[in-house]
């Protein structure tokens, strides 16, 4: 006779069944939950990716412009609205680093005026 190697089973107490049963169901919803996760993450990366070239693109064609490596005439127009779009989002920043610089020198000028009355005083 041939020997059969048999394949001890554990003994499980009741609650150890339980919990092996109830970590089976979740896991395999939790694959798919982590599945749609990913595929979010995915569309989400490579929506980030393409808006990030589309905008070195742009930064690339206004290098090309200021340099006059390119002429306004050989940009379609497509490719001069996002040039236009890029310099107002450009000077808008301009504009609010300016504010923000005048607000903190005027900041400076009371703090040196309060110092100077205090040694008066």
């Amino acid at each position: 006779m041939q020997e059969k190697m048999l394949i001890k089973k554990e003994k499980l107490n009741l609650f150890e069944k339980i919990g092996i049963f109830l970590k089976r169901i979740f896991n395999k919803k939790g694959q798919n939950k982590t599945e749609a996760n990913i595929e979010k993450k995915y569309d989400k990366n490579t929506v980030t990716l393409d808006m990030l070239r589309k905008e070195q693109d742009i930064l690339n064609i206004q290098t090309k412009y200021e340099n006059g490596d390119i002429k306004e005439n050989d940009l379609s127009s497509y490719e001069k609205e996002e040039l236009i779009k890029l310099y107002e989002e450009q000077i808008n920043t301009l504009e609010e680093n300016i504010c923000a610089y005048r607000n903190k020198l005027s900041n400076y000028k009371e703090k040196i005026i309060k110092a100077r009355n205090n040694k008066r005083s």
